[in-house]
């Protein structure tokens, strides 16, 4: 059998004790919160694993995710920050995946530029390849 598990993505607010035993009890196995500036990872962390529930992914903020991709260097260092500030959360708790928008929409086109993958790349984050671990 295949080791699936059922799991809920979950908002900043909801991170109390009660609040991870109720979504326990309905039956989910994991929880994937967002990361907010002023949101409170270690409470979702330290709640979920009381219930005996899995952290599968930190969901990084992308309302800038954009920025990355244009020349005004100011923005995109403030969307790269939070973007590193939530990879250090997801680290910080033992959160094994942080998922990152690099853009929003289904109508943008990238147009040409040098900057958005060479601003991931400049992350600083892990990556694993072919088994090998290496940094973006």
């Amino acid at each position: 059998m295949w080791k699936q598990k059922i799991g809920i993505a979950v908002g900043k607010k909801l991170h109390s004790p009660d609040e991870m035993k109720m979504l326990a009890d309905i039956g989910f196995d994991s929880v994937s919160p967002g990361w907010a500036k002023d949101g409170d990872v270690a409470s979702i962390a330290r709640s979920a694993r009381e219930c005996g529930m899995d952290l599968q992914y930190l969901h990084a903020p992308y309302t800038k995710a954009s920025a990355m991709w244009g020349e005004d260097e100011e923005k995109a260092a403030a969307a790269k920050g939070e973007v590193l500030a939530s990879l250090e959360d997801a680290a910080r708790h033992e959160i094994p995946n942080l998922v990152v928008h690099t853009w929003i929409g289904f109508d943008y086109t990238f147009g040409e530029t040098k900057y958005g993958f060479a601003r991931y790349r400049g992350s600083g984050g892990p990556r694993r390849r072919s088994g090998r671990e290496d940094r973006l």
